[in-house]
């Protein structure tokens, strides 16, 4: 018997579940796939009466506005970001010019006499939403792959594609689904009333839902009969994610609702992770010996500075944008919808065009700032082997 064959015999077995934290237990549990318990708390909150729009804006003005600091303690407020990023960070103001550009164009449009002068800015209005929740997709996914690659289970080609182009479709599938039957969202797209062909389609929706947690059943059975580990952190996430998102859709409660409260559920997960993410990468950095300068250090310093700033930050955000009439349910300073500046569109337009341009620059910079692929330092401050995140 060779040496080999005496090491295979006595070499210890695999274990059969391995949990790869993205940072460790808790954090996880609580903040990244346990995101979706602060969704579920939403989603409760709801249930007893409280009203959609004003848990909207606490949402919007606690949660999801401030966790774009942590995307600006990575650009903007890092003086490093501006001596290695310069360029992206110059050039990724530009979002904050797009809605005022279709507003442009529509204004040619109807100098000229076009009646149709309004479509690009609802071109602009729908591109918006689309890369919004877009913009959360991909954070998932990152989040998905992350727990692979920690693992070491990552795999290439088409295989990798088959598994990235089924979770996309299982998380925006629902969202389809559901904003082809809401009431409001219907009646922009025209559904209302149904077309005949739309319940095919919106049932197929789920098909893509099926068939994401199909193929992820089949694959952890197939590990465990050959032996293998599963990777129970990716596929906590992965069913966590995919099977709340579907649950919300579903739901009477929200489809009865606003459809901001839509948009709010399946946003703040999101918002947390990002939170956790962005604190825990901050901190690796420190630890080894990283200094911070400028207002990214002073902000990422503690913990109740970071949070705090995001909500001052917001508070203000929304604040302005409250007195300027860009938020229902607020009691505005100017009646700003009352001043037309061509056509339909009032300087409300206008005003909520310049607003959008800000979460627009921060989907743009986390498409190039959160790539571990391509960031050797990045993938070790996250603990992680290269990746596509």
């Amino acid at each position: 018997m060779s040496a080999s064959t005496v090491l295979e015999r006595f070499a210890p077995a695999p274990q059969r579940v391995i949990w790869p934290w993205l940072i460790d237990r808790r954090t996880d549990l609580l903040w990244i796939s346990g995101g979706v318990w602060t969704g579920l708390a939403l989603l409760g909150l709801l249930a007893l009466g409280v009203d959609a729009l004003g848990l909207w804006f606490v949402w919007v003005t606690l949660v999801d506005t401030p966790h774009f600091i942590g995307t600006y303690t990575r650009t903007y407020f890092d003086p490093e970001a501006w001596r290695t990023q310069k360029r992206l960070l110059v050039g990724s103001l530009g979002w904050l010019l797009a809605g005022p550009l279709a507003l442009g164009v529509g204004y040619l449009l109807h100098a000229a006499g076009i009646g149709a002068y309004a479509v690009p800015w609802r071109l602009f209005l729908a591109g918006f939403i689309v890369w919004a929740y877009w913009h959360v997709i991909r954070q998932h996914w990152g989040i998905f792959n992350l727990y692979h690659r920690k693992a070491g289970t990552a795999t290439a080609g088409a295989f990798a594609r088959g598994e990235k182009t089924l979770l996309h479709a299982a998380l925006a599938a629902p969202a389809i689904a559901f904003a082809t039957h809401h009431s409001e969202s219907a009646a922009a797209f025209g559904l209302s009333p149904a077309p005949a062909w739309l319940p095919l389609v919106q049932n197929l929706c789920w098909v893509f839902v099926g068939a994401f947690i199909i193929q992820q059943s089949w694959l952890a059975a197939n590990a465990w009969r050959r032996g293998l580990s599963l990777n129970g952190a990716k596929l906590l996430f992965a069913f966590v994610i995919t099977t709340y998102t579907a649950v919300v859709a579903l739901l009477p409660l929200v489809a009865a609702a606003p459809l901001l409260a839509f948009a709010m559920l399946l946003t703040v997960p999101h918002d947390v992770q990002y939170d956790a993410i962005v604190w825990f990468y901050h901190r690796q950095r420190k630890a080894r010996g990283v200094t911070m300068r400028g207002l990214a250090g002073w902000i990422t310093g503690r913990l109740p500075v970071f949070l705090g700033a995001g909500i001052v930050m917001a508070v203000a955000f929304r604040y302005l944008g409250c007195g300027l009439e860009l938020h229902s349910g607020c009691i505005p300073m100017i009646k700003t919808s009352a001043q037309p500046l061509f056509g339909e569109i009032t300087l409300r337009d206008l005003l909520t065009a310049v607003f959008l341009g800000f979460p627009l620059n921060h989907y743009w910079l986390d498409q190039f700032i959160w790539r571990p692929s391509r960031d050797a330092q990045l993938a070790a401050d996250l603990r992680a082997p290269t990746s596509d995140a």
